[in-house]
């Protein structure tokens, strides 16, 4: 943040200087950005020391881990997620993280190929999650996976969730070993 200008003589006799005025100026950046950093920390998830969820609050998508349940801070159909809002499980919430894993190297891969490598990573986890397999099963499985631009800068990661049919219905609890 740029200092307003200052007006009046700068001689050194004292009248009219004002140099004084421009520090509160050169300062009240630091001061909205320690604000902003004080807010972003007290609306971050708090985990306890067993990694687990106990306050609710935000979290970046590539921060999620197996267990942690959480809600869209957008719409449920947008098409990238950055910042959800994470949640303990003991309160009602649309997904459950279930499995991660790697993508492998290499280019950005196609919409068939990024299909087939969460398949084959998210169907066979579920039953060892939930407890049942995902065709008896009454949950939903879904996936987030890196975008082109997170692709180029590193990530690699797939996060496989389980959600109900319908976000209208909410999961209340983990689903971890529920046999639903």
């Amino acid at each position: 943040m740029a200092a307003a200008p200052v007006t009046g003589s700068t001689s050194g006799s004292g009248s009219g200087s004002s140099w004084w005025r421009t520090i509160p100026m050169r300062f009240a950046g630091v001061g909205i950005v320690a604000v902003i950093g004080i807010f972003g920390a007290l609306n971050a998830a708090n985990r306890d020391d067993s990694g687990e969820i106990v306050g609710a609050g935000n979290l970046h998508i590539t921060d999620v881990r197996v267990g942690d349940c959480f809600d869209l801070n957008d719409a449920a159909d947008v098409e990238e997620v950055g910042e959800i809002r994470a949640i303990p499980c003991s309160d009602p919430h649309d997904f459950e993280a279930y499995f991660t894993t790697e993508l492998a190297s290499g280019s950005y891969p196609s919409r068939s190929s990024l299909d087939a490598s969460a398949e084959s990573a998210c169907l066979p986890s579920f039953e060892s999650y939930v407890g049942r397999d995902y065709e008896t099963s009454a949950l939903y499985l879904t996936w987030f996976e890196p975008t082109p631009d997170g692709w180029s800068e590193g990530d690699r990661g797939l996060l496989c969730v389980i959600s109900t049919e319908n976000a209208a219905t909410p999961l209340t609890g983990s689903v971890r070993g529920s046999a639903r």
